[in-house]
């Protein structure tokens, strides 16, 4: 589990941030400077690169700079087996981070600790 300062992001908040949203600028800045560190899953590693735009060099450098403000973090057994138990017990998809403003995912889920990173 993540120490105070630390979280684990969700791929919206990292494409939005690369999509040029203001708010998220700010948010990630706090990685930049070390005041947060951050740690990403490989799934999320995989959704960034896996849209068009990624395909062009520069967004290819942009998403890889913006990686290197985290923690790669493998999905093993034990996070396997949770994605799986939120799946079935929640109907979520695959949770790959709780960093998100995807909150409207995680309403069934009693007592989830979200951050929403910018509103």
């Amino acid at each position: 589990m993540p120490l105070v300062g630390e979280r684990v992001s969700d791929s919206d908040v990292l494409i939005n941030h690369l999509r040029g949203y203001r708010g998220y600028k700010g948010y990630i800045a706090r990685y930049e400077i070390g005041e947060l560190r951050g740690y990403v899953s490989v799934i999320t590693v995989a959704e960034l690169f896996a849209v068009k735009r990624a395909r062009n060099s520069s967004e290819r450098n942009k998403v890889e700079r913006l990686l290197s403000l985290f923690t790669i973090v493998p999905v093993d057994f034990s996070i396997a087996r949770l994605a799986e138990e939120l799946h079935r017990d929640y109907g979520l998809s695959l949770p790959d981070a709780l960093v998100t403003r995807n909150i409207r995912h995680y309403r069934r889920v009693p007592n989830p600790r979200l951050e929403v990173p910018y509103r």
